[in-house]
């Protein structure tokens, strides 16, 4: 398909938008407390990982997942207005806090669309649904509805 479409212009609003996010979390050239800012993210991290290891491992529950995304969304409320120092060679703490808000995104993936399937097939267990639906014969849609996922079932 890409090599019979070529390449895709990028959407200069969209550069301008990514280019924003990215600056509003760059404090300026004299700030300080680079060390304690990678701490705290190094600890929020932790949270995060742990979060998801107990509560969308291998077995899952409608509470446990309640559980996740209330955890994630004080992770990513901690996360506003965080910012890094402004260096000019490769910035670690960007990098770290710029991966940690895609975790928490990607954590909300998992958590919304284990919660839309309400039974257990492959590596997905849900200890509160476990048998295998026939209903079921669906993959998950996930789509973008402005600042929100809307997760609903898509047939094969």
């Amino acid at each position: 398909w890409a090599g019979e479409h070529g390449l895709t212009e990028l959407a200069a609003e969209s550069l301008a938008e990514e280019t924003a996010r990215i600056r509003r979390r760059i404090a300026g050239p004299a700030a300080t407390g680079g060390c304690r800012a990678a701490a705290e993210l190094t600890t929020l991290r932790s949270r995060l990982q742990a979060a998801v290891q107990r509560y969308a491992g291998v077995s899952r529950t409608r509470t446990g997942l309640s559980l996740l995304v209330e955890e994630v969304q004080a992770i990513q409320t901690e996360l506003a207005g965080k910012q890094v120092a402004d260096i000019k060679t490769y910035n670690q703490a960007l990098m770290d806090l710029l991966q940690l808000e895609t975790l928490c995104e990607v954590a909300l993936l998992v958590a919304g669309s284990a919660l839309l399937r309400e039974e257990s097939r492959g590596h997905h267990y849900r200890s509160d649904f476990p048998r295998t639906e026939e209903g079921w014969l669906c993959h998950t849609s996930v789509v973008r509805d402005g600042e929100k996922a809307r997760f609903a079932p898509k047939p094969l």
